[in-house]
């Protein structure tokens, strides 16, 4: 029901949503029709359960096996069309910003665009609800926790069903590797260094390229990993940011295509 109010709250961006990225406008209006099936069913139901009280005030013999199968029916029937109203409804996609036109290029920024409001809150929930370690290191309490797992097992089915292939890769690297993808030198100060010349990684991105080096192919790879990330970089608070807490260590689905130039 979250996932109606949130569609009966926002049609006029969801459309704009949807003819921004060349969708099927006709989900909105399956979606509705489905929203009208659900209340005519649960209104069907509460009609069932009014004449079985009803009979029952009036000490009338009742059939109750034939009540519970109208029921059980239009149960079956109401969780049936939930299901597809659901699955339509997740098939939404996120509500675009009014600035982005159909090539999703930003046609204007102004400043501030960033909501002063909404980051301050963020801060004070993550504040309220974190246990600090470090300045930039958090406990997740069992919540934000849940959500966190959540998201990564979403990300890695989401990336699997669309053709790419899961690696566990190493989250130390050496410094010929990290060079090899540039994080050395350019970044050598943001890294976590470990001893002899072994470095945590900031991003999987290096670990899959040795990966694909290892396995020695030219053919087209879609890889995706999930790693935690280090990085010892300063942060800053400039309004572009202001939402943001920088952690040393945070963590990542990433997915890596490797090609040809003319395949790109």
């Amino acid at each position: 029901y979250r996932l109606i109010k949130h569609f009966k709250n926002n049609k006029e961006f969801l459309l704009h949503s949807l003819k921004t990225r060349n969708r099927d406008l006709s989900i909105l209006d399956k979606i509705e029709k489905l929203i009208e099936d659900v209340k005519e069913l649960n209104n069907k139901f509460n009609d069932v359960c009014k004449i079985r009280n009803n009979l029952a005030s009036l000490k009338e013999k009742v059939d109750s096996s034939h009540i519970k199968k109208l029921k059980r029916e239009i149960t079956e029937a109401t969780c049936k069309v939930e299901e597809e109203l659901k699955s339509l409804l997740l098939k939404l996609p996120n509500l675009l910003d009014q600035t982005i036109c159909f090539e999703d290029e930003i046609i204007f920024e102004h400043k501030g665009y960033i909501n002063e409001s909404i980051g301050v809150e963020y801060l004070e929930y993550i504040e309220s609800k974190c246990k600090r370690y470090h300045e930039r290191l958090l406990f997740y309490p069992h919540e934000l926790a849940l959500i966190k797992i959540k998201l990564i097992n979403f990300l890695l089915h989401h990336n699997i069903a669309n053709g790419f292939k899961v690696a566990n890769v190493p989250y130390v690297m050496n410094y010929d590797d990290l060079e090899q993808s540039g994080h050395i030198p350019n970044f050598i100060d943001g890294l976590f260094k470990i001893k002899d010349q072994m470095y945590l990684i900031p991003t999987a991105e290096p670990s899959i390229l040795k990966y694909i080096e290892l396995m020695d192919t030219q053919d087209t790879q879609l890889i995706c990993a999930y790693t935690p990330c280090f990085r010892n970089e300063d942060t800053s608070a400039s309004q572009n940011n202001k939402p943001l807490i920088r952690q040393l260590h945070f963590d990542k689905v990433e997915t890596f295509i490797f090609c040809k130039d003319n395949e790109s």
